[in-house]
């Protein structure tokens, strides 16, 4: 019996190649897309997680009546001293955790972490621009990562990453309002989309 030896012409193995790469060039952009959202979403979770056991915490030290964080990134307490552990303070002028090196630091702000008892995949230290808490217990948290930038804004406004580097340039100057946090309406600086409290929104870079 003679074999049929008939392979694919050129003109099929092209068509087929134009095929696969008309597929290509639709799923790429969707799959980076889902990808995309589902990393942004994550940190969402997580800004969310942050700002609500901040909250918890202030909470459960009023009821107590004890000294609590007010400034997570420096051990700061709401007497005006230094955390130097989750439940010791010293003078302000002894905060030897807080004025020294960076990796001191990064183990003030480890140690403040542990405060709430978070899990998961936490910003680093160089992450964080703000995470505070003002004498009424609203929470104002802003970081920024490889993917997005976070921020405790009012109710679920968007915001753009100039509006996020605003927030970061005002908290390396202290230019805040009184109680060292965002901006509230009628306030000097004044963004409506930032404010002290609100929900934990995220935007991709």
């Amino acid at each position: 019996m003679k074999k049929n030896n008939k392979g694919f012409t050129l003109i099929e193995l092209l068509a087929v190649i134009l095929i696969l790469g008309i597929i290509a060039l639709i799923a790429i952009p969707t799959v980076n897309s889902i990808l995309k959202e589902s990393r942004t979403g994550a940190w969402k979770s997580t800004a969310s997680q942050m700002t609500k056991a901040a909250e918890n915490y202030f909470q459960l030290k009023q009821i107590k009546n004890q000294d609590y964080v007010v400034d997570f990134k420096t051990g700061k307490a709401s007497n005006n001293k230094f955390f130097t552990d989750k439940g010791q303070t010293s003078a302000a002028g002894d905060a030897a955790l807080n004025l020294g090196t960076s990796g001191n630091k990064e183990k003030v702000y480890s140690i403040m972490l542990e405060s709430l008892s978070l899990k998961g995949d936490i910003p680093k230290f160089d992450e964080i621009d703000l995470f505070q808490i003002d004498t009424n217990g609203a929470v104002a948290l802003a970081f920024s990562n490889t993917n997005a930038y976070c921020m405790t804004v009012d109710g679920n406004a968007d915001f753009t990453a100039a509006e996020y580097n605003t927030v970061k340039n005002n908290a390396a100057t202290g230019s805040f309002n009184a109680s060292g946090l965002f901006a509230t309406a009628g306030e000097s600086p004044v963004t409506t989309k930032l404010k002290i409290g609100g929900t934990a929104v995220c935007v991709s870079k």
